[in-house]
């Protein structure tokens, strides 16, 4: 018999890409698939070009033959378009069960495995692309347009939140919309917090400890945390842990000022050690565009499954709604005198009142509950034995 097969598609695969990982998983430990291949443009010559993450889920890294092109647009384009003819062909004749673009511009791909092949198709993007604040003009319009004539071709569309499932809906009719939040699949012991931040950076236990994690760019607001911590008194310490752009400014702020620290990137292993030996997790990414507004990142659930409180921007309603519903952080507007004002109406009081909501949030936003909501999108595929598998949980521990 014939091996039922799961493509999923995303250019750029990391070592860590905990929603594909995990979606992965679901394929493979409940039976839907026999086989998950996920695939990207090998964008990283000292990254494996085949990497087994499962017995039966596996990355393949394409080392396209236009890479001695530069880096430029038209060197990009010609390599993504290698890159989709090379999956085409590589798995044309396996005649995949299931594709799942999990990138707008990889989508028609999936239409076409559908029309020659007839995959079943399911489009799971990580953000609004559409109403994202690089897209403008032209090429805007263009990727509105092959979204809306190929996303038809998905028997479903996962999303990470509620806002913009709403948005899938009203924009393209859809009825097939589902959403699966980008949840942790582990949830650090509060009886086990370290206090390896302040040990490492010499932090006074009396000081409140914000830790800021993951890509520090500038449409997180790096510049601008950098700036309100510049002015707030050194009771009030930040350690931003993670990579990017902005790693320079913030060496260079540690070094004038004595509450901003860096620590660098940690193993996804260890990462709910160290984030939980902080007091409070802060992330005020901008509103520019409708993207931002309703994201639903996974460094919040991260802050909270390590039970910390979370410091967000109000004008986030995803981000919003988890504060009151939990009543587990504070909400500011996104500006600096008000950053401010909020952070020095903390004191140890609402902090342990934040704290307990933080972690009394991880009793409904945890993986095992979350799981299921995955499981369900991929319902009418399952063997007749899923209830079993479902209730045993996973097994998969490669996805942090």
């Amino acid at each position: 018999m014939k091996k039922k097969l799961a493509l999923l598609i995303y250019p750029r695969v990391w070592k860590h890409l905990n929603r594909i990982f995990k979606e992965a998983e679901v394929l493979a430990e409940e039976g839907i698939v026999d086989e998950v291949i996920i695939t990207s443009i090998l964008f990283d010559q000292s990254m494996k070009e085949v990497e087994y993450i499962h017995p039966n889920v596996k990355i393949e890294r394409i080392n396209v033959y236009s890479n001695f092109l530069p880096k430029s647009t038209i060197g990009d384009g010609i390599r993504f378009i290698e890159f989709m003819i090379r999956i085409f062909l590589n798995h044309r004749k396996k005649k995949p069960f299931l594709v799942i673009p999990h990138r707008l511009s990889v989508l028609p791909l999936g239409s076409l495995f559908k029309k020659v092949c007839n995959s079943k198709v399911f489009y799971s993007p990580h953000e609004l692309e559409t109403e994202s604040i690089g897209l403008t003009g032209t090429r805007r319009t263009v990727m509105r347009y092959l979204e809306k004539k190929f996303i038809q071709s998905s028997e479903k569309v996962i999303v990470v939140g509620q806002y913009i499932a709403d948005w899938y809906r009203k924009t393209y009719e859809l009825q097939n919309v589902h959403v699966v939040r980008n949840i942790p699949d582990m949830i650090y012991d509060h009886n086990e917090k370290s206090n390896l931040l302040r040990e490492k950076f010499s932090i006074p236990k009396d000081t409140i400890l914000f830790i800021n994690q993951g890509a520090l760019r500038p449409y997180r607001n790096v510049d601008l945390l950098l700036d309100v911590f510049k002015e707030l008194p050194t009771k009030y310490h930040i350690v931003f842990m993670g990579y990017g752009s902005m790693v320079p400014i913030i060496l260079d702020a540690s070094e004038k000022h004595t509450n901003i620290h860096y620590k660098k990137t940690v193993e996804a292993k260890d990462i709910f050690k160290w984030t939980s030996s902080a007091d409070i997790g802060i992330h005020l990414g901008r509103n520019e565009c409708l993207s931002y507004v309703y994201a639903n990142p996974n460094k919040i659930f991260e802050f909270l499954c390590s039970h910390l409180p979370i410091f967000i921007n109000f004008n986030k309603p995803e981000m919003k709604n988890l504060i009151e519903q939990f009543n587990c952080g504070w909400g500011t507007e996104n500006n600096k005198s008000d950053i401010i004002k909020k952070i020095k109406s903390i004191n140890k009081k609402n902090l342990l009142d934040k704290t307990e909501g933080a972690v009394s949030s991880t009793k409904e936003l945890n993986w095992k509950i979350e799981r299921k909501e995955i499981v369900k999108v991929f319902n009418k595929y399952l063997p007749n034995n899923h209830e079993e598998k479902i209730s045993a949980g996973s097994s998969f521990s490669s996805t942090y």
